[in-house]
C-alpha cells in the first residue's frame, strides 16, 4: 500500500525553503496563489502520518465549510502529486473496507465523518472552530491550521490543547507536537496575533538547518553510482546530519513571507497581470504582495472589539453538511444558508443595502433580547447591479422556513440608479423579492443620518455598554469584507464635526470592496433599528 514510486514535483522556491527548514512550529504567510494549501500543507500533513504510523493529527479551519470547498481538495490536489490517491491510499469522511488497511491509529476516532483514514494506520480529523464537537476527546501528535487570519487568537489556543497525544512512542520526533498554519497576511485586526511567532524566530539554527539539508543533497547527488561501501559510508554521515536536524528543529520557530511574484514561473505574468487588474490596491497589496497592512489610526468604528464584535455560531444541527456526498476532485457544493449555523429560522431576516454604480451591496441581520447579530454580507460589482444581487440573496436562502424581510431603507432607496431610471432602488428590491415569493415588512427612516449621529449611536452598539442598546456581534466568517471595510474607513472634519472618510470611494486605486461602500449598507440597518431608543438622549438628539 506504500508509495515507494519516485516522482518529480516542482516546488517554488518558498515551499522549498518550507521542506528543508521543516521547524516543529512553521508559519507561512504567502500570497495568494503560492500553493499553501497543496505545498506545506500537503507535505506537512502527509510527512507527519508517514513519519509516525498510527499517529493522528488535526486539520483545523475557522469554519466547517472552508474545509470541504477549499482546504480538503486542495490537500487532496498535494497528495495526487506526490502519488498519494483517494481511495487507495486514504479515505474521506469514511472508514475503509474491512481489512483493507492493516493498521490503525493507536486511538482511533469512533465516528468517521470528520475522519481521514491512512494507508499506514494513521490518521487526521478534519475539525472546525466553528464546530467544537470536532475535536471533543481527541489527542493529536500534530496540527495543520489554513486560513489562520481569520482565527481569534483564543480559538487557536484552545484547539492546540488537543495537540497531547502519544509521546512515548513519538516524542524523540521533531514532527511530533509540530504545527504548521498557512494563510494570507491578516487585513484586519483578527490576524495581528500570528506576527508575535517572529519573536521566536531563530534565524542562525534555521539557517544551520538548511546548511545541513544542502549537505545531505551534495552527498547523494551521485549516489546510485557509489560502489556499496562508499554508500555505507554517506548513509551514516547522512544519518548523523539528519540526527542533529531533528534535535535543532525540535524547538525551532520559523515565520516565512511569500508574494505571489515567488511563483511566478509556475502561474505565468498573465496571472499576476490579471491580479494587478482585478484586485484593488489594498487587496493587491496584502493579498499578492505580502505587505503588511496597519488599521487606520482614527476609525469611524473606534468602538469596534474583536473579541467582543465577532463570534462564531454555536453548536447547531449538522446534519445536512454531515451527510453532503462531495468529490474532492471535482467542483464543491455552493454553500447556502443550511452551511451557517446560526439562523434562527423562526424569525424574519432583517436586511438593508446600499446602492451604487460600481457596487452593491447588502447586510442580513437578527436580533435578539441583548445582541443584534450580523450574519451575513453580500455584495456584487459592475457589471453586476442591484437586481442581481437581489438575485443572489433569494438563492442562498432558497427554502429558508421564515419567508420574511423587514427591510431598513433611507432616501437614497428612493432614488434611480441613474438619471434615466424610471425604477427607484427600493421598488426594485421590493419587487424582486416579492416575485421569489418573500414578504417585505417597509422600516422607511427618512433622511439619511448625519454622519455624526451614526458614530454616535453604531459606536454605542459596538460598546455595548447602553442598557437601551443591544451589542454588535459580526459571524467572524460571513462577514470578512465588511468587517475588513470598517477597520479600513477612517474619520475626517466634516461641517458639523466628525465625518465618515469617504474619500477612498473616489480613488481608481481603491477598489469600491476596500472602500466604505459595505459599511453604508451597515449604518442603515443599525441606525434603522436602534435610532429610536436613543429618542430622549439630548447628546444623540444635537447630532442630527
Amino acid at each position: 500500500m506504500e508509495n515507494n514510486e519516485k516522482k518529480q514535483v516542482h516546488l517554488n522556491v518558498p515551499q522549498l525553503l518550507y521542506w528543508l527548514v521543516q521547524a516543529r512550529i512553521s508559519i507561512c504567510l504567502w500570497g495568494r496563489a503560492t500553493g499553501k494549501t497543496e505545498g506545506p500543507g500537503a507535505m506537512f500533513t502527509m510527512n507527519n502520518m508517514n513519519t509516525m504510523p498510527r499517529s493522528m493529527g488535526g486539520i483545523l479551519s475557522s469554519s466547517y465549510d472552508k474545509l470541504l470547498t477549499m482546504i480538503v481538495p486542495g490537500l487532496v490536489q498535494g497528495w495526487e502529486k506526490f502519488g498519494y490517491l483517494e481511495n487507495l491510499h486514504y479515505f474521506i469522511r469514511k472508514m475503509p473496507p474491512a481489512g483493507f488497511f492493516k493498521d490503525k491509529p493507536f486511538r482511533e476516532p469512533k465516528k468517521s465523518e470528520h475522519y481521514i483514514p491512512w494507508w499506514n494506520g494513521s490518521g487526521a480529523v478534519i475539525m472546525s472552530i466553528d464546530r467544537p464537537s470536532t475535536s471533543v476527546g481527541i489527542n493529536l501528535d500534530w496540527m495543520y491550521a489554513d486560513e489562520a487570519r481569520l482565527f481569534k487568537e483564543q480559538s487557536f489556543n484552545d484547539a492546540l490543547l488537543t495537540v497531547r497525544g502519544n509521546h512515548a512512542h513519538f516524542g524523540h520526533l521533531s514532527q511530533h507536537g509540530s504545527i504548521l498554519i498557512t494563510t494570507d497576511l491578516p487585513k484586519d485586526s483578527r490576524g495581528k496575533w500570528l506576527y508575535r511567532y517572529l519573536d521566536e524566530v531563530d534565524q542562525e539554527t534555521i539557517n544551520l538547518v538548511i546548511a545541513l539539508q544542502q549537505k545531505i543533497a551534495e552527498l547523494t547527488r551521485d549516489y546510485d553510482s557509489l560502489t556499496k561501501r562508499k554508500k555505507a559510508l554517506i548513509d551514516k554521515e547522512i544519518a548523523k546530519m539528519n540526527a542533529y536536524c531533528n534535535e535543532m528543529r525540535k524547538e525551532l520557530v520559523n515565520v516565512s513571507f511569500a508574494s505571489t511574484l515567488d511563483n511566478i514561473h509556475a502561474l505565468g505574468i498573465d496571472v499576476i497581470k490579471r491580479f494587478r487588474r482585478m484586485l484593488s490596491e489594498l487587496d493587491f497589496q496584502v493579498s499578492v504582495l505580502s505587505k503588511r497592512l496597519e488599521q487606520v489610526e482614527h476609525g469611524f468604528y473606534i468602538g469596534f472589539n474583536e473579541d467582543r464584535n465577532t463570534y462564531i455560531p454555536e453548536e447547531s444541527d449538522w446534519s445536512y453538511v454531515d451527510n453532503l456526498e462531495i468529490d474532492f476532485r471535482k467542483d464543491q457544493p455552493k454553500k447556502d444558508w443550511r452551511w451557517d449555523g446560526d439562523l434562527v429560522t423562526d424569525q424574519p431576516l432583517d436586511i438593508a443595502l446600499d446602492y451604487n454604480r460600481a457596487i452593491s451591496c447588502m447586510v442580513i441581520g437578527q436580533e435578539t433580547i441583548r445582541e443584534d447579530y450580523i450574519r451575513n454580507f453580500m455584495y456584487v460589482e459592475e457589471p453586476l447591479m442591484l437586481k442581481d444581487l437581489i438575485a443572489n440573496f433569494c438563492e442562498y436562502y432558497k427554502g429558508y422556513p421564515t419567508k420574511v424581510v423587514n427591510y431598513y431603507y433611507d432616501h437614497t432607496a428612493l432614488l434611480g440608479r441613474n438619471a434615466s431610471s424610471d425604477i427607484r432602488h427600493a421598488e426594485e428590491v421590493k419587487y424582486i423579492l416579492a416575485e421569489n415569493d418573500w414578504t417585505v415588512v417597509d422600516h422607511y427612516i427618512g433622511q439619511a443620518p448625519s454622519h455624526r449621529s451614526r458614530y454616535y449611536l453604531l459606536n454605542k452598539l459596538l460598546k455595548g455598554d447602553d442598557p437601551r442598546l443591544p451589542v454588535v456581534k459580526f459571524h467572524l466568517n460571513n462577514t470578512e469584507d465588511l468587517v475588513s471595510s470598517m477597520n479600513n474607513t477612517g474619520t475626517r472634519r466634516g461641517t458639523d464635526g466628525i465625518a465618515k472618510d469617504k474619500r477612498p470611494e473616489d480613488d481608481p486605486n481603491v477598489k469600491p470592496i476596500d472602500a466604505p461602500h459595505p459599511t453604508e449598507a451597515l449604518d442603515q440597518l443599525l441606525y434603522g433599528k436602534h435610532f429610536r431608543k436613543l429618542s430622549g438622549d439630548s447628546t444623540f438628539i444635537e447630532t442630527f
